[in-house]
């Protein structure tokens, strides 16, 4: 799609700087999202597409509610995710009716209930769970290696509102194995559903063209930039590994156009590559020292830390040339770009649009909390979450 305005976006748009910051090993990370107004969105000078039918004011609206228990829930989870303890209580978490937040918890004992409306919300809806989360984990570790072992045309992700583990099989496998009907008989028993799709293979959202845009001379693909952030000092940019196709390093420039007149910086990390299987589709680019954000009215209100994302979380992108927005439908998804033969894994599916060019969009949910990066796929879409670029710094 066109960039029509990249380079004044670049150096003077509205942007959205991180009231936080996150402390990594090397430094503390800034980072500065770049959204498109809400003027420009109910005017229609930007096109907004919302796949539930919702309004801009009315996503934002949901996004909103969805906040306080986004916050509270990051921060706890992330906990139980660094040091391996769960809550006994603890089976699944997702909204419901798009702003009712619900734990599903194994006792509903006054003392847990109580517990759990005090650390996640007085209006916290506790209902019952079968299988503690710790056990889900468990046997969806145990799926995953066989998968992986037996290269199955699989994966299996967390469904907490099922309170089950899903595997979710391709019925044309690919480069993979078919599953066997042996490995499905197995899922008949216990805290299991599977589902069946046709297959993982993905359109990734940038393309080769000679246009306006943020251009990757490695591959000529035009895409778009997810959000400025600072890290030991040095100002980068979130993208998408594949729009450089991997490729690192001085040469590996990135220009305002095809025209090649003006440089924003050059690609210095990217976690993709065709032919092998990655954890996520991400990068960095690191910013040439003329470049540098504008400081706009409105501020991130932080990070999504967790690996852990309640169903139907609200996420919102905004592109070059579009915005959209739509709900966590899975996570721990496995999917593969078309002429690739490497899998792109961990991503999460949801139900918002995306646009061809729009690679690289910063994902946010609740009241601006940074929760990831566009992959691919027009509809559904796929992006990489945060807690995997967390991983790499």
């Amino acid at each position: 799609m066109q960039n029509k305005k990249w380079i004044a976006i670049l150096m003077a748009a509205l942007i959205l700087v991180c009231g936080n910051t996150v402390a990594f090993a090397n430094g503390d990370l800034n980072a500065v999202y770049i959204e498109d107004t809400e003027a420009d969105i109910n005017s229609g000078k930007i096109p907004f597409i919302d796949e539930n039918g919702y309004s801009y004011n009315k996503v934002k609206q949901i996004m909103s509610a969805q906040h306080p228990y986004l916050v509270a829930f990051s921060e706890e989870s992330s906990e139980w995710i660094a040091d391996n303890d769960y809550p006994d209580y603890f089976a699944g978490a997702y909204f419901r009716n798009n702003t009712e937040f619900v734990i599903k918890s194994i006792s509903l004992d006054d003392a847990v209930v109580s517990e759990i409306k005090n650390t996640f919300g007085a209006n916290t809806i506790v209902e019952s769970g079968q299988y503690s989360y710790e056990d889900l984990l468990e046997e969806q570790k145990q799926l995953s290696q066989e998968i992986l072992s037996k290269n199955l045309a699989a994966y299996s992700w967390i469904n907490m509102e099922k309170n089950a583990v899903e595997v979710v099989i391709a019925q044309d496998s690919g480069n993979k194995s078919s599953v066997s009907p042996e490995f499905i008989s197995k899922l008949s028993d216990g805290p299991f559903s599977v589902e069946y799709v046709n297959s993982f293979q993905v359109q990734p959202t940038s393309y080769i063209g000679n246009n306006t845009g943020c251009y990757y001379t490695a591959t000529s693909h035009t895409s778009s930039l997810g959000c400025w952030f600072t890290h030991a000092g040095v100002n980068k940019i979130f993208c998408a590994g594949h729009s450089p196709n991997g490729v690192t390093g001085q040469n590996s420039k990135v220009y305002t156009s095809s025209s090649q007149s003006t440089q924003i910086g050059y690609v210095s990390f990217a976690q993709y590559n065709s032919n092998q299987t990655t954890e996520g589709d991400f990068a960095f680019i690191t910013v040439n020292s003329s470049h540098s954000p504008a400081d706009g009215n409105q501020r991130v209100e932080g990070f999504y830390t967790s690996s852990i994302i309640p169903n139907s979380t609200y996420v919102y992108r905004s592109g070059k040339s579009s915005a959209s927005s739509g709900y966590v439908l899975q996570t721990g998804v496995s999917i593969i770009y078309d002429g690739d033969s490497g899998y792109r894994i961990n991503m999460v599916k949801a139900n918002y649009s995306t646009t061809v060019g729009e690679s690289g969009n910063a994902i946010v949910a609740g009241n601006n909390l940074f929760i990831g990066i566009q992959g691919g796929g027009t509809y559904p879409s796929y992006f990489t979450p945060f807690s995997v670029i967390n991983n790499y710094f």
